[in-house]
């Protein structure tokens, strides 16, 4: 049974991994001031971006979820004819809308094949997951779950989904952000006190860096770092201990709103890298997302392992 693994265009994947593995991408709008895009994590539009629009600040600069329409519209051309069964795997519901939509176009999808009985229409099931996770935690598990479908050939997308819940539960996310003036306000503006008046005052003070982790939807500071090569070099040695203690999933997802080759000449990198070969675990480095960027500013950092 020929399987579709879908995402949005949030998931910190990297992009040549999508292509490589027919992993599908429905692309997310970007708003930058007056003007505006389909993000479709095309490298060159997110280089451009980070390139030309970090001067914009948190309340400028937002992301759009897909409409209705628009995941019909690409399910229909892309996985209805070409697909038995498929998941859609979606930016965590208490973040976007994304799952909401995803469900309703789902269920226009489904309900336009019976009633149009065409021979050419091969989708039999199609499952909407909420990943309760973000970014690079979302890559993580679509990471996982094209390994099971090609792991196993006739993977019913049901156990596949119940399995990917039990890990969503443990998939941890880090984020050290680089402009905390920037991620404050991106915070507040939906509600969260991961940054208050004090530990932003604090930082600003000493060129402090936060060092944020995301599980199960809540969101906390766990520690800091004297500027962000520090910062990221603590979280690496967090990641590095994990890896000591045993990870579900053997893969890491790491993303930089930025260029990559920043974060690979960092010794504190190379030192997670090769640890994490030894272990056999897999480091897979991406270009964040601008859905990404856009909440958590320009040259921030963001990881995640399933433990």
């Amino acid at each position: 049974m020929t399987t579709a693994i879908i995402v949005d265009a949030a998931c910190d994947l990297p992009v040549d991994f999508c292509k490589n593995n027919d992993i599908h991408v429905i692309p997310l709008g970007v708003v930058f001031g007056d003007k505006n895009y389909f993000d479709s994590r095309d490298p060159e539009t997110t280089r451009t971006f980070y390139n030309n629009y970090s001067h914009f600040r948190a309340r400028d600069v937002y992301s759009l979820p897909p409409s209705v329409d628009v995941i019909t519209e690409f399910l229909q051309n892309y996985i209805v004819k070409q697909y038995e069964q498929a998941l859609l795997m979606c930016l965590s519901s208490k973040r976007s809308n994304i799952y909401k939509y995803a469900v309703r176009a789902g269920k226009e999808t489904m309900d336009g094949i019976k009633a149009s009985r065409k021979r050419e229409n091969k989708l039999k099931v199609l499952r909407i997951m909420d990943t309760q996770t973000l970014f690079t935690g979302q890559a993580l598990l679509a990471y996982e779950a094209h390994r099971f479908v090609n792991v196993i050939k006739h993977v019913d997308t049901k156990e596949l989904y119940e399995v990917l819940r039990v890990m969503s539960a443990n998939v941890q996310v880090y984020t050290v952000p680089n402009d905390l003036y920037y991620i404050r306000s991106r915070a507040s503006l939906r509600g969260e006190k991961s940054i208050g008046t004090w530990s932003y005052a604090m930082g600003k003070s000493f060129d402090m860096k936060p060092i944020i982790m995301m599980r199960r939807d809540e969101t906390e500071r766990v520690g800091w770092g004297k500027g962000f090569n520090d910062a990221i070099t603590r979280l690496f040695k967090m990641v590095a201990k994990a890896i000591d203690n045993g990870l579900m999933i053997n893969a890491i997802m790491v993303s930089y709103a930025g260029n990559t080759r920043e974060i690979m000449v960092l010794d504190s990198f190379r030192d997670l890298q090769d640890h994490a070969e030894k272990e056999g675990i897999r480091i897979c480095l991406s270009m964040m997302s601008t859905a990404a960027g856009v909440n958590v500013g320009p040259g921030a950092l963001s990881i995640a392992y399933c433990a």
